[in-house]
């Protein structure tokens, strides 16, 4: 009975993947020559080849335009042809009707242009006239804007104005016009009197005016004029008759020549007027 044998077999593997790889790197360095050959311009089949199939290109080029120019010049022959047919079917005596046919056309065109040039030239005028006319429109506008601007700046100040003059009437709805005798030698001192306040005005010489918060010592003040120089007005307001009465006596008792009045409130103001 034979034993079964265990020896290991023999591989060859390796030797396979040597080969591939060569066989491999073979191919590559043959490609790379094969497509170094192709392109190398130093060949000089190949650049005849190159120089070749540039002459063919223009030379097709060329063809292909002057087919073109055939068919031009075949188009332009067709339209001569019919014209010359058409030429030929014309009898010679009907050429002088279709000259003058031809020649009324003309002046007719002629005439039309001559009208069409007269309608030019009357509309440039009328254009002209028009703009002329729109200047001195314009002319016109800027001078009644001129106008109107002043009557506008006059009316605004006979606004002004008149509010001026109303403030001031309103003003002298509370004024009371005060008259003197110039005849009468003494020097006039008025004497407003007030609720807080005696204001004393001199109204010969210097216009002096004196406000005094206290009765007595106005009084003081009048006592200190000369009794035959000066003479006194008292003008006293509602609110002042607490003590007008009796400064009114006191100066009576001094000596001296006093005036009395009743303004109508306490916002009546006293204007001063000199009369002959």
């Amino acid at each position: 009975m034979s034993r079964k044998d265990n020896t290991p077999a023999i591989s060859f593997f390796s030797f396979q993947d040597i080969i591939t790889s060569i066989t491999g790197i073979m191919f590559l360095v043959v490609l790379i020559l094969v497509l170094m050959i192709l392109r190398s311009p130093a060949d000089p089949l190949r650049q005849r080849e190159m120089n070749v199939s540039g002459q063919i290109r223009e030379l097709e080029k060329n063809l292909l335009e002057l087919r073109r120019a055939v068919a031009a010049l075949n188009s332009r022959t067709e339209e001569q042809r019919r014209r010359l047919e058409e030429l030929k079917k014309l009898k010679l005596e009907s050429l002088p009707g279709l000259k003058s046919s031809l020649i009324a056309k003309l002046d007719a065109a002629d005439a039309e242009i001559r009208s069409r040039q007269e309608e030019t030239k009357q509309f440039r005028t009328l254009l002209r006239q028009e703009k002329d006319a729109a200047k001195k429109q314009q002319s016109l506008l800027a001078a009644d804007r001129s106008a109107s601007a002043a009557a506008e700046s006059e009316i605004r100040d006979l606004v002004k104005r008149i509010a001026e003059e109303q403030l001031l009437r309103k003003k002298l709805e509370k004024v009371l016009q005060f008259v003197w005798d110039r005849r009468n030698p003494r020097n006039p001192i008025l004497l407003v009197c007030g609720e807080m306040e005696i204001t004393a005005n001199m109204l010969r010489g210097p216009k002096e005016q004196v406000v005094f918060t206290d009765s007595g010592k106005c009084l003081d003040w009048c006592k200190s004029q000369d009794r035959d120089d000066v003479y006194f007005i008292l003008l006293i307001k509602p609110s002042a008759f607490t003590y007008a009465e009796k400064f009114s006596l006191e100066l009576l008792k001094a000596g001296f020549q006093r005036g009395r009045e009743v303004l109508p409130d306490d916002k009546t103001v006293i204007f001063g007027e000199l009369s002959k």
